[in-house]
């Protein structure tokens, strides 16, 4: 390769690990193949990125978070380890976990319907406004069966990854409903069968962890209804520009 000069390799792992020995050992594995790179194909290496993965609790019931002490403690025995090997920048790539629990979907009540002693909240958008729920939903249906359906990222992590609210209701009142979008199209679902406060017309529904995978992921333009609003908030929940 005359024309081409390497500097540096990329490998990416799994989505949504949260187990950091696996980590550990994915980087140390990474670390030999720097080493490989570096003596066998003679490459200069500048930087290794070691991709993502790095997991967030999605589900109260199954999910442990990752242990980042351990993994600080590991990986600085490991760094030092090929530090005198490997004069290299390292890089690993966040996704999700600064970003996902940061954020939430907003959207409001447009209509309630009660049908075949069944209510639906409708609101405003629902999939082609923050899609994720509404794939949790369509995986219930084909796999209703399934206690725990594998994980297929970044779509489908698991059934109860997202949780929701009204805004400025109680539980005091609380009742069995279905979270629904307003298009013409059967897969509009966020939820099915789950208790929340009675709500009216006009109050504001809340998605939590919508702060990956949710713009980007979504089909905003789908049957061209008005796009969501995206608002960044400092600290102190001041809107930024």
């Amino acid at each position: 390769m005359d024309n081409i000069s390497i500097v540096g390799i990329h490998v990416h792992i799994r989505s949504q690990v949260l187990d950091y020995d696996k980590l550990y050992k994915y980087y140390e594995n990474v670390f030999g193949l720097a080493i490989f790179c570096k003596e066998t194909m003679k490459w200069e290496l500048e930087f290794i990125n070691f991709g993502g993965g790095l997991g967030i609790v999605y589900s109260l019931l199954n999910d442990n978070p990752l242990n980042l002490d351990a993994l600080s403690y590991e990986c600085n025995s490991l760094i030092s380890k090929f530090k005198e090997y490997l004069n290299v920048r390292l890089i690993i790539e966040t996704g999700r976990f600064l970003v996902c629990e940061s954020g939430q979907y907003v959207t409001h009540i447009v209509d309630i319907k009660e049908s075949r002693g069944k209510k639906y909240l409708i609101v405003e958008n629902g999939l082609n406004g923050f899609l994720r729920p509404s794939i949790v939903s369509l995986v219930d249906t084909y796999a209703h069966d399934d206690l725990n359906p594998k994980s297929y990222e970044p779509f489908f992590t698991t059934r109860d990854a997202f949780d929701f609210s009204i805004v400025g209701k109680d539980s005091s009142n609380i009742e069995n409903v279905d979270l629904v979008g307003n298009l013409c199209a059967a897969t509009d679902v966020m939820a099915k069968d789950i208790m929340l406060p009675k709500a009216s017309v006009g109050d504001i529904v809340v998605v939590s962890r919508a702060g990956s995978y949710a713009y980007s992921l979504t089909p905003l333009l789908f049957t061209s209804h008005p796009l969501p609003l995206q608002f960044y908030l400092d600290s102190n929940g001041k809107i930024l520009n």
